[in-house]
């Protein structure tokens, strides 16, 4: 038989080792899967430093959180069909409904209707990756119900979601729910015993309805707040930057309440501010629990008036007594029409297509936000390569003249350096600019030669590149850049890659340009000593799929190491390479020197992963012709970022041909109008 259950926030469906007679169709809200493992510590400490460690207070569920499920999504039949336990632990993030489909009937049917076995292994295969491979899973792509919440009194709330509404509009239909239309659709007195069901089932048919739901919460904690949410899938914390920062009282009830653990994001709102300033006292107080922190500029408390077309559909509301007999059955047969449809075709509705080209808004940051919050965002990855990294100033200039947006940055070396510089400020011009005079000191002989030492650990102190690096980013920390960022660097301390999304940007960005034997190591503030990233990954597009990112942009300017030297034998005498280096009479053989060898070994782990980003879905992979060009050839800035443009032109020509990477979403005459605030 198919069953109903409904599950409140907070509460544990299963724990992992349990065994399951059934497969779970999500019918409305989130669940969360978490991986519970041994873990040190130390490696406690390093998963809720990097805001990766789910809690709920419950021994069981401390772990790893490697997926969620939202509306439409199914787990469970893998277990059924190989009479094998749960290998995850679930957790309600709000308040869920779900169809629960029997092992016995759910074998029955697999045997009565053979033809559907492909389809339920395709489903079986979904659920199997989300579980299996983090890395490539996106939280956000299910994501349907966000509530947003101004943590102090005179936040702009409404203008925010207003605007918010509108540019998730431009990608699926979205709703936007404040208190006011809820009792002029519901009725007065909604959060009475006797009204509460009817509102329920008011806000159930509009999720229903519409993709995205917007929650706009009262300032304060008012029970329409508190509804908000327990409907939401993600919380949006939204203040001005220069308010006060200290823990407000609707804080202290998210972090006191464990029965929302819906994940929580801080959006900072700039009035006037050119760069963003003192975010390190935001996240210093909310350390553990918050997930991520966005940057709105130039944000102005008033709006110009939105065209509304149509509001919600009004639908027949039933009183509370009918309400908990109907809904559940409602709630079944749409469930069972939605299983039908995933087995009968598979469904693109819960992941909208990332609009690239042409967008209206491409380096607007609240459409960006929702780009973020949605799983449609577009990363750009910059590899390491020395100068050659130029030619990354050219695929930006020529990603900005497509329209195409840029919606996080991360980079290994000098990646790292141009992401950082683009990520501070989002504009061609200004990293065209900053760059070029970048490359002009980094090709200074007389500096270098000033820079010169003992090469005990490197031939150079390091004291030019840093002060290069100083004069370009100063005391900029890396939660204050206006984009999304990280820098990769090689941990030799501890034998690992180190990915930095927070700390003094420029010390980072000099720790990932670390290139052994030219200077010297960073010491980071464990004491840990870091160097050049592309020891370990070149280019992590794999990190930038960590963090939810759909689409990605990597572009590689690595040099190709000539491999076709000389059979030696079993020794190697350095006076005999001598004599053949200057002996006119004999043909000079190819040996590898030092600098070969060391270059081939320092992208041994990173040819790996160099791999599996070219064979990534939705991961775009670029490599300018730039390989004649010197890792120190500096000089040659202008020349080399034009072939980094011209390339890119011509790849963003094939795309734009062959339509397979990306889609507009339909008209949006075709689509219900957002519903905006009366």
């Amino acid at each position: 038989a198919v069953d109903w259950e409904q599950r409140q926030a907070g509460e544990i469906l299963m724990k992992q080792g349990d065994t399951t007679d059934g497969m779970y169709i999500v019918l409305s809200g989130r669940l969360r899967a978490v991986r519970s493992v041994p873990e040190s510590e130390k490696q406690r400490a390093d998963r809720e430093r990097e805001n990766k460690l789910f809690a709920t207070g419950d021994d069981a569920l401390q772990g790893t959180a490697v997926a969620e499920y939202g509306r439409g999504d199914s787990f469970g039949a893998l277990e059924v069909l190989t009479d094998t336990p749960f290998s995850l632990s679930i957790v309600a993030v709000r308040d869920t409904e779900l169809a629960v489909i029997s092992g016995r009937l759910f074998k029955i049917f697999m045997r009565k209707f053979p033809e559907v076995v492909v389809r339920f292994g395709q489903i079986i295969g979904d659920s199997w990756r989300k579980q299996v491979i983090s890395q490539d899973s996106d939280e956000h792509s299910n994501l349907s119900t966000i509530a947003v919440l101004g943590v102090n009194p005179d936040t702009p709330t409404s203008t925010f979601c207003a605007r918010l509404a509108t540019e998730l509009q431009e990608l699926n239909p979205t709703a936007h729910l404040d208190k006011n239309y809820a009792m002029q659709s519901v009725g007065k007195n909604i959060f009475t015993d006797a009204k509460e069901a009817s509102l329920i089932r008011w806000l159930g048919e509009t999720e229903e309805i519409y993709k995205f739901v917007i929650y706009e919460c009262d300032n304060t904690l008012s029970p329409w707040t508190r509804r908000c949410l327990r409907q939401a899938d993600c919380i949006l914390l939204v203040s001005y930057s220069d308010d006060n920062f200290e823990i407000s009282a609707v804080e202290q009830y998210l972090l006191k309440n464990s029965n929302i653990a819906a994940r929580k994001e801080l959006v900072l709102l700039h009035k006037d501010h050119f760069y963003p300033q003192g975010t390190i006292n935001w996240l210093n107080l909310r350390r553990g629990w918050l997930r991520a922190c966005h940057h709105v500029m130039d944000f102005k408390a008033t709006q110009e008036p939105v065209n509304i077309n149509a509001h919600i559909p009004s639908r027949r509301l039933h009183g509370a007594g009918s309400l908990n007999l109907l809904r559940p059955i409602g709630l079944i047969k749409r469930g069972a029409g939605s299983i039908w449809k995933r087995i009968k075709s598979r469904r693109d509705f819960e992941a909208p297509h990332t609009p690239i080209f042409g967008l209206a808004n491409p380096r607007d940051d609240i459409a960006r936000l929702s780009r973020l919050l949605t799983g449609t965002a577009i990363g750009l990855v910059l590899g390491g390569g020395g100068a050659r990294g130029c030619a990354h100033v050219g695929v930006i200039q020529a990603l900005e003249e497509n329209g195409i947006p840029i919606d996080m940055v991360g980079g290994t070396s000098i990646g790292s350096m141009i992401g950082a510089l683009y990520a501070r400020e989002p504009d061609y011009i200004h990293v065209l600019t900053k760059s070029r005079i970048l490359a002009k000191r980094l090709s200074n002989k007389w500096a270098q030669i000033l820079d010169l030492t003992y090469p005990r650990v490197a031939f150079f102190t390091g004291a030019g590149l840093n002060d290069i690096l100083q004069y370009a980013f100063g005391r900029t920390n890396v939660e204050d850049l206006r984009l999304n960022y990280f820098a990769v660097t090689t941990n030799i301390t501890n034998s690992k890659m180190m990915v930095h999304r927070e700390g003094h940007l420029w010390r980072y960005v000099r720790a990932s340009m670390s290139l052994v034997g030219f200077v010297p190591p960073i010491c980071d503030i464990d004491g840990s000593l870091l160097v050049d990233g592309g020891y370990t990954n070149n280019i992590p597009a794999d990190v930038m799929r960590s963090m939810g990112i759909n689409t990605i942009i990597a572009v590689d300017v690595g040099g190709e190491v000539d491999t076709n030297y000389a059979n030696y034998g079993d020794t190697l005498s350095g006076w005999w390479l001598l004599w053949n280096k200057w002996n006119p009479f004999v043909t000079r053989e190819k040996i590898p020197n030092l600098s070969d060898i060391q270059a081939q070994l320092a992208y041994v782990s990173s040819e790996v992963v160099l791999e599996k980003v070219k064979k990534q879905k939705r991961c775009l992979y670029l490599r300018p012709p730039i390989t004649q060009y010197g890792t120190l050839d500096f000089a040659k800035f202008d020349e080399i970022k034009d072939v980094g443009y011209t390339y890119a032109q011509e790849k963003i020509t094939e795309w734009k041909k062959q339509r397979t990477h990306f889609s507009k979403p339909e008209p949006l005459e075709r689509q219900k109008r957002t519903v905006l605030r009366r």
